[in-house]
């Protein structure tokens, strides 16, 4: 790693000199055609319009990033406007969160290379350690690397693990009292416990690594008797508790498993001491940001449009498995987005080349406890995620071929560069983008998060990001750390710019497939 990074500073000016020529280019002009006389579109039947035909949106994108607002959007065919330089490497990304959190730009760089040594660290010392590892986190004071363990007998070793990715002096560990483990199965049966609660908006629940805990939050409508539920739950666990490890995932997992594939169930239950912090906190009122109407944001600004008859939602991460034969072709998206238009094909816009194109259909998909596939948990999984089977792949593969990432990833309709995906850290720094609204950038406080949504189910193994704002359309969209994949878009906080996704990591887990790189 640390060779990549010789030269650092001319590739500073260089790429953020390119920036202003490449990653900024206006291409107005190139927004969807609009339906003939007839409603048709390529000579396939018209989809419903009813709602967006001669309609009119107004779009506020968030001023705090953006510094711009878009109105009066057309909703039939509006125009493709382009946006600020998106950060697309870890240099790009100093500007920006120097620029969002105030931090000297030096000390920018200095801590998003961290971010970039970090990746994979967590999955290495989960495997070293085992029952005796406590988590990874960036110490949102220093912006350094903490890792977590419960022994120190362990320290040499990680220590080890640290400098062999440059971050001997960056990093440091510490001693805690409770495993990631057990803090899982404190977190998974406390969630089962309040379940009512989350699907409610009244609770959520999430794993915090850093303070080595689990914190539930619940929301001003609480009542006197959740709150002392709650602590009796939290008391219960300083004192010992029998919890259950959340399921686990299949040894080989594969998105062409049939219903009656296998999975491992909840963890055995067993005495977890661990601390369950019951805290305040703002209105849990989170919905979904699909969109039910074509008329609801604007094109291609980040990630690809993609929609069926009832339904808009943004691309996500293009991801393949390898059957021993040949390679399937899937894109990562929310399990909301087919939750209830299971039988529909989804399409998106060429922007390049003028023209609508059938992607396919969803091959596998969970939504909270709900349906699709792996439907073997008997609802035991909550995660909100789906792969689209690209069956109309003889466009999208000829896209592909040139470059390592299919979707024009950022608002100035520009390709980068993909050089992985990862399981995020907590208080790792990093961007999302949609279909709908721009990019936009945050911290990712916790990684494990159970909560309700408005109308729906609770989802869980969410990663929680407050100030990435969205807008109705951008489910599903990519959050990235410069090139690597971390989480897709499953939901947001009313009124407020708190987002929720799944990791791709999970995803990966699941259902068999690995971003596209």
């Amino acid at each position: 790693m640390a060779g990549r990074h010789s030269g650092f500073w001319e590739r500073v000016a260089g790429r953020l000199t390119r920036a202003k020529t490449h990653y900024g280019r206006p291409r107005c002009g190139h927004g969807p055609p609009g339906r003939n006389r007839s409603g048709h579109l390529d000579g396939r039947p018209p989809r419903n319009t009813a709602v967006a035909r001669g309609s009119l949106v107004l779009l506020l994108v968030a001023g705090t990033f953006l510094g711009s607002v878009v109105s009066a959007v057309a909703a039939e065919a509006p125009s493709f406007v382009p946006n600020s330089n998106p950060p697309v490497s870890p240099e790009e990304m100093a500007v920006q969160y120097s620029r969002q959190e105030g931090v000297p730009y030096p000390d920018a760089v200095r801590r998003m290379l961290i971010q970039e040594r970090v990746h994979g660290l967590p999955e290495e010392l989960k495997a070293a350690f085992g029952a005796g590892y406590a988590g990874v986190w960036l110490d949102q004071a220093t912006g350094e690397v903490r890792v977590g363990l419960i022994s120190s007998a362990d320290r040499a070793a990680a220590e080890r693990a640290l400098a062999s990715r440059g971050l001997g002096v960056a990093g440091a560990v510490v001693l805690a009292r409770t495993s990631l483990g057990d803090l899982e199965a404190a977190q998974y049966t406390v969630a089962r416990e309040l379940r009512p609660l989350i699907t409610q908006g009244t609770a959520k629940v999430a794993i915090d690594e850093a303070g080595n805990r689990v914190v539930v939050t619940l929301a001003p409508k609480a009542s006197p008797t959740d709150w002392a539920y709650a602590r009796k739950l939290s008391q219960a666990f300083s004192q010992g508790y029998d919890a259950n490890g959340p399921a686990l995932p299949p040894v080989n997992p594969t998105p062409l498993a049939t219903s009656q594939a296998t999975a491992g169930g909840p963890q055995p239950a067993r005495r977890v001491v661990a601390t369950v912090d019951v805290a305040p906190g703002p209105p849990l009122d989170i919905e979904t940001t699909r969109c039910g109407s074509q008329s609801c944001g604007l094109p291609l600004r980040a990630g690809v449009r993609i929609e069926t008859p009832s339904y808009l939602c943004s691309a996500g991460f293009v991801s393949t498995w390898w059957s021993g034969s040949r390679t399937y072709f899937f894109i990562m998206d929310a399990g909301h987005c087919v939750h209830d238009d299971p039988s529909h094909k989804w399409e998106a816009y060429d922007q390049d080349n003028g023209a609508w194109h059938w992607i396919g259909s969803h091959w596998s998909w969970r939504f909270g406890t709900c349906c699709g596939e792996p439907s073997s948990q008997n609802g035991l999984i909550t995660i909100d995620a789906a792969i689209i089977e690209m069956s109309y792949a003889s466009f999208w593969t000829n896209v592909l071929a040139p470059g390592p990432l299919w979707m024009h990833g950022w608002p100035s309709g520009t390709e980068w560069q993909l050089t992985g995906q990862a399981r995020p850290v907590q208080g790792e720094f990093g961007c999302r983008s949609g279909a709908s609204s721009s990019y936009s950038c945050g911290h990712a406080t916790a990684l494990d998060v159970v909560v309700g949504i408005q109308g729906g189910p609770e989802i869980g193994n969410e990663m929680e990001v407050p100030g990435a704002c969205s807008s109705p359309g951008d489910s599903g969209g990519p959050f990235v750390d410069a090139g690597t994949a971390l989480g897709i878009l499953s939901a947001q906080t009313i009124g407020t710019c708190t987002t929720f996704y799944a990791k791709v990591s999970d995803i990966s887990y699941w259902f068999g497939v690995y971003v596209y790189v």
